[in-house]
Parts: C-alpha cells; structure tokens; sequence
C-alpha cells in the first residue's frame, strides 16, 4: 500500500462516518448521540462517541465504574495499598531522574544536531528515485566469508534522535504496527495514572480512545481539584504513574531480549535463529523487479562487502545500512581496479548514449599523468563480484593499481549495490551444505537503496517445518519493537518539563514535596501580624509570598530551558534535512 491509497482509504474512512451521522440525525433528531448504534451505548455508564471533522472522541463510561470498584477493593486491602504505593514512590524517584536524563538528552541531541548541520559533508553516492535494475550471475567458486577489500566504512549522520517517518526512515508498510503499538504504549501510560489514583480514593471523570486522521490515542481524565488536594508524595505518585509504566514495559522487553529468552521461545516453537548468518528473507512484494532473483527463504549475507552479521538481537545491520548515507574514512570516491585489456574489449555506447543496456553500467578510469580517460560498458556484478576472475581490489587513484590496470569508477547516477545470499534448504532441499558453489548466489542492485527496504522483509528466523508461517517472528519482532522503541520514547518525552506534559507537573509537585526541606524565614518575618495576614505558613513558618516566587522561578527557567532546546532542535533538523544531511 502506498501513499495514495493510504490517503483514498483515510478519506472514504472519514466521509463514511461522516455520512452515518448525517443518516442518524436525520433518524434520530433529538438523540444526543453522533453515530448509528450509539443510541443504546450513550446512555450512563455506557459509550459517549462523538464526532467532529477527522476527530473521533470514544469515552468509554463504563470503565468508570471498574474503576470505582477497583477503589472500594483497595481500602479493604490495605496490605496490597500500601505495596502498591511503595512500588510507585519508587516510580517518582526514577521519573524525577527521567526530568534530568530528558533534559541532558535533549542537549546531547542539539549538540549532535549542531555538529551535523555545519559540518561540511564527504562526497556520498547520489540517488534517483526510480525502478531500480537488477544484473544477475551465478558465483563460480565457493565464497569466504572475508571482504575482497580491507576498506573501512562508516556509517554518518548518527544522532541520538531517529524520526520514526513512514515511507522516509522506515518502511510504509510499517504504519499499521507503528500506530497499533503507539495505541498501546499510551493506553498503558493512562492505566498508570487511572492506577495511581485509584491509591489515594480518587475517580475518574472519563477515559476512552480518540483518533485524530489517523493516529490513535487513548486518554484518562482525573478530577484537578481532588489531585491538588492531595499530598506531595500522593501527587507525585499519580503524574509519574504514566511514564513510570512506560519505563518499566521498556525494562520487560529489554530483559526479555538481553537474556535471550526471544531465541528461546522460537527456538521451542520450531523456528531457527540465523541472524548470525545473514537476513533471512520472508517477503517481497511482487510488484519489484527484486521479486524474480531473490528467493524468499533464502538468507542474505552481505550488502557491499557489509556483512549482516548480528549475534545481539537489538542491533539491526539491515536497516542501518539501508537508510544512512555511507561514506569511505577517506572522504574519496573509491573505484576498482581492473585489467585494462579486460576493460579496453569493451565498448563505450551506454556512456554516450541516454539509452540504458541491459546487464552492464557506464565506468570510467580516474585520470592520471599517464593514464587518459577511459569510458567503457562494463557488467558491473563481474566487478563487484568477489568471485569473479574480474574482481578488483580498491582504489582512491591510479598509482594504487599496476600499470596493466585502470583504477575504475562507477559513472552511473544510480547506487549500485551487490546482495550475496545464501540458498537455504527451505529453497531448494538436498543441496549439500558444503556445496558452496551451489548455495552462494549474488546480485547487483541498481536504483534506491529505500526500494530494497521497503519491498524486502527480512528477518532472523527461519521455520524447521513448512507448515509454519515465515514471517510469524517478523510480524511479532517488528510489534516488540516499535513498543519497546515508543514505550522509551514516551517516558523521556513526557517527562520533559513543559506545562502540557507530565514533566512540567511532576517538577511541581517535587518541589511542593520539597518545601519543607527548605530554611525557615528570620525570626523578625515571623511574626503575629504576618501570621494574621496570612504572609507566613504557620506550620513551617516560610512566606508564603517568598515561597511562591521561588518555586514559580525554578518553574520558568526549566521550562524556558526546555522551549530553547527544543526550537533550537527542530530548526537544526529541519536545516539537516534542507541540505540533505
């Protein structure tokens, strides 16, 4: 699904609920419901749904009473209460320290930003956006598992902030587990908060799930007044419940994946683990020109003389290479260097021509004093094939390579890109495994590197039988993922101390919870006729004037601080992605 049908499906989604409420007032004028079938669903303790443009609002009442009950339950259980209570005091402190680290983070990433915008960039392969080329050759001798050349890549543009953007940094195809697991990491945020207040006997107003265009987002309403009543620690307990939650979904799956007990439970539900190999492939769309040469159930080893090697589960060598610009250490364009009788047998007529031949790519040789320029039409994976009698070690000019040699360029506009994969015996049974000949297949890739993302689904599972589904441990992995991701995502960005987020009323209530801790006022401040105006709190005799300046002070500069770093982020970004950085 692309773009365009994204956006017909989003429309004719909004136009049909549209038209239902038209037809349901037209049925019901004096209902105060907004869709058919809500009439027996608006009444109390029921479903409220309403509708306003590409707004869809569902409060869902009768949570109101679970959670009610769920209160009368808790001052009967006093023993789980006050564990309870622990656990979430232990929630403030680490949400206090998130404030810190979401600040920090947000410096280190303007500083990374700032790094990225001015720093002037190497030369990197250009991209046309168009159907890419595929040239195909059957490796002759069995492959190593070494590089043909010792250069040293780089990945650039690493910064600590990765925009989680369909179909620009990730694959569109990723929008539906991208904003399922968004509905659930933000549902579990309110549970906490509807928890926490449940605590301290507090009710809640509404809850339920909006859906605006088409993000969800699932909301708990608390009364303000009753909140403010309550204590410091109470208040504290209750604002940092949500990103506390966050936190510790986050904390689960990380355990879950540092311990391997992923691999585990695959591995016991008949899968085998091949990420120590290579990707395994488990889907490709049929409309890409990929889909004829690569065999779904085969594993790809290498991109490039990158190996997609990854003995940690966190670390995805797929994706990074596929959507980071890379650049060699030296800031030069390398080339190759081929046998210049080889190259000479050739003609020059895809070089001078606009017309595109099948099976081979403009190169041209980097000029020297003895060495003219030279344009042929040669086949590229013959080059870029580390098996081929034709391949070549590296080169940054001609004085690398022995004069019966050219150091080569490639002169095409498009990325050319080599995919070696290995033939599993989901693909063709029977193949010796020693046969490597047999096994070891490459191809040369010329187009997009987005294209290869996003219409190849790779995983590092692979079924023992042919019954089970191959892309079962994908779908799930992509769905722990993208939850782990925006659960981190979550407790750092609303903890951030600005009025509209948690962060900003968590710093509130700390320093509430701190004014006791503070030095009184002099003794000559406190005084009867103070303490009859009311200027001084008479169980801490501090005033109340001077206390109020204080905290509103710490307030404003925080947030002031936060607002100065984020603009400043978003305009650096948005300068980086101006220049294409």
């Amino acid at each position: 699904m692309g773009f365009l049908d994204l956006a017909v499906y989003v429309v004719g989604f909004w136009v049909i609920l549209h038209v239902l409420r038209f037809l349901s007032r037209r049925r019901y004028p004096s209902a105060s419901y907004s869709l058919p079938g809500s009439r027996s669903l608006s009444k109390p303790s029921s479903t409220n749904i309403v509708l306003e443009q590409c707004y869809l609002r569902a409060e869902l009442k009768g949570l109101n009473r679970l959670h009610d009950d769920f209160v009368t339950w808790l001052e009967k259980s006093s023993s789980f209460r006050q564990l309870a209570s622990l656990v979430y005091d232990l929630g403030s402190v680490l949400s206090l320290i998130g404030v810190v680290l979401a600040i920090v983070f947000l410096g280190w990433t303007l500083v990374q930003l700032g790094a990225k915008a001015f720093t002037v960039p190497s030369s990197t392969p250009s991209t046309l956006f168009h159907v890419g080329t595929v040239y195909k050759r059957q490796l002759q001798e069995g492959n190593t598992a070494t590089p043909h050349d010792g250069t040293q890549r780089s990945f650039v543009g690493d910064h600590p902030i990765s925009f989680l953007i369909p179909g620009v940094t990730i694959p569109f195809s990723h929008l539906i587990p991208l904003l399922v697991t968004l509905l659930i990491a933000q549902g579990l945020h309110e549970v906490g908060h509807a928890f926490a207040a449940a605590l301290d006997s507090i009710p809640i107003l509404s809850c339920g799930l909006t859906l605006t265009l088409i993000v969800p987002a699932a909301f708990v309403s608390l009364p303000s007044h009753a909140v403010k009543r309550c204590s410091p620690r109470s208040r504290l307990r209750i604002i940092s419940s949500g990103p506390f939650h966050n936190l510790v979904l986050w904390a689960a799956i990380a355990l879950w994946t540092v311990l391997g007990i992923d691999r585990i439970f695959w591995s016991l539900a008949g899968y085998q683990y091949v990420g120590h190999f290579g990707r395994a492939i488990v889907n490709i769309n049929t409309e890409s020109s990929l889909h004829q040469y690569l065999p779904i159930g085969s594993i790809i080893t290498k991109l490039d003389d990158y190996r997609l090697v990854s003995f940690d589960s966190s670390h995805d060598p797929w994706t990074e290479y596929l959507t980071r610009p890379i650049v060699f250490n030296t800031g030069i364009q390398l080339g190759w260097c081929v046998a210049r009788d080889w190259v000479l047998s050739h003609d020059e007529s895809c070089c001078t021509s606009h017309n595109q031949t099948s099976g081979v790519s403009c190169f041209a040789s980097k000029p020297s004093a003895s060495t003219p320029l030279i344009q042929r039409c040669l086949p590229p994976l013959t080059i870029l094939d580390v098996k081929s009698s034709q391949a070549a070690r590296r080169c940054s000019s001609a004085s690398d390579c022995t004069e019966t040699d050219f150091c080569l360029i490639s002169k095409s506009k498009n990325v050319m890109m080599r995919i070696e994969y290995y033939i599993s015996d989901s693909v063709v049974p029977g193949i010796p495994h020693d046969d490597l000949d047999a096994r070891l297949k490459s191809i040369v890739w010329s187009g997009p590197k987005e294209e290869i993302l996003e219409d190849v689904e790779v995983g590092t599972y692979l079924p023992r039988f042919p019954f089970l589904p191959r892309r079962l441990p994908t779908t799930i992995g992509l769905f722990v993922e993208y939850l782990s991701t925006l659960s981190l995502s979550l407790f750092l960005l609303n903890l951030l101390p600005l009025p509209l987020l948690d962060g900003g009323q968590l710093l509130d209530a700390a320093l509430d919870f701190a004014e006791p801790y503070m030095p009184p006022v002099q003794e000559d401040h406190y005084s009867l006729s103070n303490l009859e105006a009311g200027n001084v709190d008479p169980n801490t005799g501090r005033s109340i004037a001077a206390t109020a300046r204080w905290k509103q002070q710490v307030l404003d500069a925080s947030m002031m601080l936060t607002a100065i770093l984020l603009s400043c982020c978003g305009s650096l970004g948005l300068i980086n992605i101006a220049t294409g950085k």
